[in-house]
């Protein structure tokens, strides 16, 4: 097994920091099976304790010590291992936390590479995870999350290409589409050209979870400032979306017909969620 820095240092692939997003800190428990360089690497996961997926130890950061530090803590007590980690981050990956109160709020998360060195018998949350050891592949194929699979991958060497040329737009969006029959026949409708059919549903699916955020702000309650924050957020992903949606309009071609048809159709999308968003800034003001 190798407990060196093989797996440090390299350049992190991020987001773009927004200020309204939650940070968290993340361990990426790795092992090589074998000291030589190209040696097979394989991931440590446990599963979640509310839904029992697959995920990396993960938690808050804590005052007073460094991000590293508190993801090794969460490796230790989340998955019974211990070992080096890096100081740099591998990168982040975003995703959608569910609260008590019923808010779905974004996360973005920094992964830092830890080479597991020893694995504890018993450790703090042993009676409420289950830990397993996955090949590369496996463990990718394995979490939910599309950057996190991403930066699973780009441990091999022939996936770091594929990884840092994503453009995780409709990534950001991380709740799956109900939406496929009602969009069936608009599919067809649309060019074949460009993206514009998965950019159009996660655009709807978008604006729904706004709705529903809304919906549960006008309930009332003490957890109206997360309902607010999810508003807001929703809204942030709705505008990216239309963003490469008129970047995509820009750089394929497309009749006239065609142009005029996408370019309404999402600006009447993004007026919808725009309305939810300020209902959202009124009930704060109120």
């Amino acid at each position: 097994m190798r407990d060196d820095w093989s797996h440090c240092g390299e350049p992190a692939r991020r987001r773009q920091p927004r200020n309204s997003v939650i940070r968290q800190i993340a361990a990426l428990p790795y092992r090589n099976e074998d000291p030589a360089t190209d040696a097979a690497v394989h991931i440590l996961l446990v599963t979640s304790r509310g839904t029992g997926r697959w995920v990396i130890p993960k938690g808050n950061p804590m005052s007073g010590t460094p991000p590293h530090a508190a993801a090794a803590l969460e490796a230790e007590e989340e998955a019974g291992v211990v070992g080096p980690v890096c100081p740099t981050p591998l990168g982040s990956y975003r995703y959608r936390k569910r609260r008590g109160s019923g808010a779905s709020l974004m996360m973005d998360v920094d992964v830092f590479p830890l080479a597991v060195t020893r694995e504890l018998p018993s450790w703090k949350e042993q009676q409420e995870r289950e830990r397993r050891w996955f090949t590369l592949s496996e463990a990718a194929e394995a979490v939910e999350e599309p950057d996190l699979r991403d930066l699973i991958r780009s441990f091999g060497a022939s996936e770091f290409k594929a990884a840092t040329q994503r453009t995780g737009v409709l990534g950001a969006v991380a709740e799956k589409s109900r939406l496929g029959p009602m969009f069936a026949w608009f599919q067809r409708l649309l060019p074949r050209t460009g993206n514009f059919f998965e950019l159009f549903e996660a655009h709807s699916v978008t604006v729904m979870a706004a709705g529903d955020a809304l919906a549960r702000l006008l309930e009332g309650g003490p957890a109206s400032a997360e309902h607010i924050r999810e508003v807001i957020e929703r809204e942030h992903d709705a505008d990216n979306i239309t963003r490469e949606v008129l970047q995509t309009v820009r750089k394929t071609f497309l009749t006239p017909f065609d142009r005029g048809a996408i370019t309404s159709l999402i600006g009447a999308l993004d007026d919808l969620d725009r309305r939810d968003a300020g209902d959202g800034q009124r009930d704060r003001a109120v």
